[in-house]
C-alpha cells in the first residue's frame, strides 16, 4: 500500500521504534476488526520482512481457523505494509548485508476501548500489565482503578488468555512458529469485561523464529536474561515473559529477577497468595512449570504455551472457575525432559492473610472534620482511617495497632530470604522513630510533673 493512499489524523503515540497516527481514511478491503492506525517507523525496514509478519494470520488460518481468530481478536497484528509510492524500489542494506525494497511502516488495528482504564481525573489510559503487577490498594489510591485481589481467578484467566494467544502463534500445525519479541507491561493490555482477556500490541516487530536477523526490541525488567543484548527475537524469550507474567499478575508484585539471574546465582521467589488457596490440592506441577519457564540454564527446554494453557485451565477449575470446553483439572503434570538441567529458579507459594495495606490509610475522599470542639480529634481519626467522631480511645487503639503492625512487618521481612536487607532498613527506621517518640514523651512528662515537684 502506498503512503499517499492514507489520510492521517493526529499523533496518538510516539516511541523509540516510531510514531503512531490515527487513520482518517484508508483503502477498503484491509479486513481489520475495527479502526486502524498507522505506525510510521523511524528506520524503514526491508519490505519482505514486514510482509512475512502480515502473512502470519493467513498461514495460521490455513492450518487452524480457530487459532487465527485468537490472533485477530487478541492482538494488533499488522494488516498491511506501507511503502513510499515515489520510490517503491528504493533499497538499503540490512544488517546482514542483504538489499531490497523498504517499508515505511504498517497499518495496525487500534486497541478496542475495553482495553483502557479510566483514571480518577477522567483520562483514559491503555490498560498495561503494570496496573496488575503492583499493590491493588496503591493502584486504587493513585489512579482510582479497581483491580482484582492477588490470586483472584480473574488474574489467572488473564494469564490464560496470553497463553492461548502464544499457543496460536507458536504451535499452529503447518504454520511457522512466530515470536513477538517484546512482551512486556506496555505491550500486553488487559480487560475484565465482558471476560478476562489480553490484547497484545506492537506486533510489527514479530518474526518467524530464527527468521529475522535484526536486533530485537526489549523493555527493561521484561527482557530474557538468557539472551545476549541485541539478539534476534526468539520463542524462548516469549516463554520466559509468559512465566514472568504469571508471577507478576497472579502475585500482584513486580518480582525483579533478571539482575540476580544474570549473576548466575540461584533465585528463590516467595509467591504470596491469599489464604483461600489453602483449600486447593498440592500443585507442585504448577510451580515446576513456572520454574522451567523462568530458567536460564534450561532456556532451551522452557515449556510450550500449550502446557501453560492446560495448567491454567486446571488451576481455574480448582478455583471454581472452569473454562468452557476444558477437561477436569485433576492430574495435570509437567514432564521432566531427559537431560534437562534443574531450574535455577525456585518458586515457593506462601499463603498469607493479607493485612490491610498502608495505602488504605490515605484516602483522597477523606472526610472533613467538624469545626469547633473535637476538630483536632476528627482530623486525627480521619488520618488513621477511623470515622470522624471516634473517641480518643479508638484513636489511641488505631495508632497502637499501626505501630505494632509496622514492627510485625519488619520482623517478617527479616525472616524472609531475599528481603532481609529491606526488613533491616524498615526496622532501623522504626527504632529511630521509637527513640524520638520516647524522647518527646519523656520531655512532655517532665513538663507536666516538674511544677508538682518544685522544679
Amino acid at each position: 500500500m502506498a503512503a499517499g493512499e492514507l489520510v492521517l489524523g493526529g499523533l496518538l503515540a510516539e516511541g523509540g521504534e516510531g510514531r503512531v497516527f490515527e487513520v482518517v481514511s484508508a483503502p477498503p478491503g484491509l479486513g481489520g476488526p475495527g479502526p486502524v492506525v498507522y505506525k510510521q517507523l523511524r528506520s524503514p525496514r526491508p519490505l519482505g520482512e514486514l510482509r512475512a509478519v502480515v502473512a502470519v494470520p493467513g498461514a495460521v488460518r490455513a492450518a487452524r481457523p480457530e487459532l487465527a481468530e485468537r490472533v485477530r481478536t487478541g492482538s494488533s497484528w499488522p494488516l498491511a505494509v506501507v511503502v513510499d509510492e515515489a520510490a517503491p524500489t528504493a533499497s538499503v542494506a540490512s544488517s546482514a548485508g542483504r538489499e531490497g525494497p523498504l517499508a515505511l511502516g504498517a497499518l495496525l488495528p487500534r486497541a478496542p476501548e475495553r482495553f483502557r482504564v479510566l483514571h480518577r481525573d477522567g483520562s483514559a489510559r491503555l490498560a498495561g500489565l503494570s496496573y496488575l503487577a503492583t499493590d491493588p490498594d496503591r493502584v486504587e489510591l493513585a489512579y482510582g482503578v479497581d483491580v482484582p485481589a492477588p490470586g483472584a481467578a480473574e488474574r489467572v484467566a488473564i494469564v490464560l488468555s496470553l497463553a492461548l494467544l502464544l499457543e496460536a502463534l507458536q504451535e499452529a500445525p503447518g504454520a511457522p512458529p512466530v515470536a513477538h519479541g517484546d512482551l512486556s507491561a506496555r505491550n500486553v493490555l488487559w480487560s475484565l469485561a465482558p471476560a478476562p482477556e489480553v490484547y497484545v500490541i506492537d506486533c510489527d516487530g514479530a518474526a518467524p523464529a530464527g527468521g529475522a536477523d535484526r536486533p530485537r526490541v526489549t523493555t527493561p525488567n521484561w527482557e530474557d536474561p538468557a539472551l545476549r543484548p541485541g539478539g534476534p527475537v526468539s520463542l524462548a524469550a516469549d516463554r520466559y515473559a509468559l512465566g514472568l507474567t504469571f508471577l507478576r499478575v497472579v502475585g500482584a508484585a513486580n518480582f525483579p529477577l533478571q539482575g540476580r539471574q544474570r549473576s548466575g546465582a540461584p533465585v528463590a521467589v516467595d509467591l504470596e497468595l491469599p489464604r483461600t488457596w489453602r483449600r486447593l490440592p498440592d500443585m507442585a506441577w504448577l510451580w515446576r512449570l513456572c520454574e522451567r519457564s523462568l530458567s536460564v540454564v534450561g532456556a532451551e527446554h522452557r515449556p510450550a504455551p500449550s502446557e501453560w494453557v492446560a495448567a491454567l485451565r486446571a488451576l481455574l477449575a480448582e478455583l471454581g472457575q472452569p473454562v468452557s470446553g476444558q477437561a477436569a483439572g485433576a492430574g495435570a503434570t509437567v514432564p521432566v525432559l531427559a537431560g534437562e538441567a534443574p531450574p535455577d529458579v525456585e518458586v515457593r507459594p506462601v499463603l498469607r492473610h493479607r493485612a490491610p495495606s498502608t495505602w488504605q490509610l490515605v484516602r483522597p475522599e477523606r472526610q472533613t472534620a467538624p469545626v469547633g470542639a473535637g476538630a483536632h480529634q476528627g482530623a486525627l481519626a480521619g488520618l488513621v482511617g477511623l470515622p470522624v467522631g471516634a473517641n480518643w480511645r479508638s484513636v489511641l487503639r488505631a495508632a497502637l495497632g499501626i505501630w505494632a503492625g509496622a514492627h510485625r512487618l519488619a520482623a517478617r521481612l527479616l525472616a524472609r530470604p531475599g528481603r532481609r536487607r529491606h526488613g533491616a532498613r524498615r526496622l532501623a527506621g522504626l527504632l529511630v522513630f521509637d527513640l524520638a517518640a520516647g524522647c518527646v514523651a519523656l520531655f512532655l512528662t517532665g513538663m507536666v510533673v516538674s511544677p508538682w515537684i518544685g522544679l
